[in-house]
């Protein structure tokens, strides 16, 4: 991958390897309490995912800081697979800050990890891949980014998505493998619109769902699966197809509200997504309706209250290896 491959070669060095990952040995220092050290690390990735998830980003920018060097104190800066995971959680931070170049940087250096290991093929080394084209995405539909710094963005996050999925290549036998492939071709597929490639992005998004469809029945793959459905209705909406949407849409609904619950944010983005469906195609009365379903599920009473405030904007979860 030309983008990530620049960027190797600038910070390269020749690695030292302090843990070897495969065996899961962690070299001996004086003084060094392994078991304390593994210990301290496993509370701050604890901490620093639920930080994430509440996206509590200013917390969150402190615990990523404090992991990456305890990680780091302990295990050296080259050749170590902690401080790799503990670089693409802090990535994901300051994503959700929408600081997307330190996002990307804390990534290049998180994949280098992974490559210094010999562990180039390794799911999280893939992972880190996806959330760097994730960035790169989210940076080129950011108000702020120019028309021609847009084009080169989006070229990078293809980049990084088609090299995700290349590195998991020889691992298509596992139904957790499949669904990271499907789901980074699901972001691949909103890229391609995005570059106006539309017939390469129907393909991608048809091949994530003919995946997401017969993988396990597990909660993260039913996830997957209704962000891949809300997202093709996105792209038939988009082009006027207002029965397949509609379609897509509500099985979407049915997926989140089973696995998810009713009044859980992605369950409520889809409900906005039918809203707005209803009202680009004339159908004022329905909108309203639904957007009256919503105001109930998030218990708020009386019409005194701006809908649009109320909602949540559809989003891809950002695998987080």
């Amino acid at each position: 991958m030309r983008a990530v491959s620049l960027l190797l070669r600038r910070r390269g060095a020749t690695p030292t390897v302090v843990r070897v990952a495969s065996r899961g040995y962690v070299a001996p220092k004086d003084g060094f309490d392994a078991a304390e050290t593994e210990k301290a690390i496993g509370a701050l990735q604890r901490l620093l995912r639920n930080e994430l998830s509440e996206q509590s980003f200013d917390d969150a920018l402190n615990t990523a800081e404090e992991l990456r060097s305890l990680a780091r104190d302990a295990y050296g800066s080259t050749g170590n697979t902690i401080l790799a995971a503990a670089l693409n959680d802090s990535a994901l931070v300051h994503k959700g800050r929408r600081e997307f170049e330190t996002a990307v940087e804390l990534l290049v250096e998180a994949v280098r990890q992974y490559d210094s290991c010999g562990l180039r093929n390794h799911p999280s080394s893939a992972t880190a891949l996806h959330n760097m084209g994730v960035a790169y995405k989210e940076h080129a539909q950011a108000p702020e980014t120019g028309a021609l710094e847009r084009v080169s963005l989006l070229d990078r996050a293809a980049e990084c998505l088609v090299e995700a999925n290349e590195r998991r290549a020889a691992r298509t036998d596992d139904d957790t493998i499949r669904r990271a492939v499907a789901t980074t071709r699901v972001v691949l597929a909103s890229v391609r619109r995005l570059q106006k490639r539309i017939a390469d992005a129907r393909d991608e998004i048809d091949e994530a769902l003919a995946v997401l469809r017969v993988v396990d029945t597990t909660i993260a793959s039913r996830t997957a699966l209704a962000t891949a459905l809300n997202n093709a209705a996105y792209f038939e909406k988009q082009d006027g197809n207002d029965a397949d949407a509609s379609k897509l849409y509500h099985e979407a609904l049915d997926l989140r509200e089973t696995v998810l619950g009713p009044e859980h944010p992605q369950t409520i983005a889809t409900l906005h997504n039918i809203a707005e469906l209803h009202e680009a195609f004339g159908r004022l009365d329905q909108a309203n309706a639904v957007r009256r379903n919503i105001l109930r599920r998030l218990g708020v009473e009386g019409d005194d209250r701006d809908d649009a405030t109320t909602t949540t904007p559809p989003a891809i979860p950002t695998p987080q290896g």
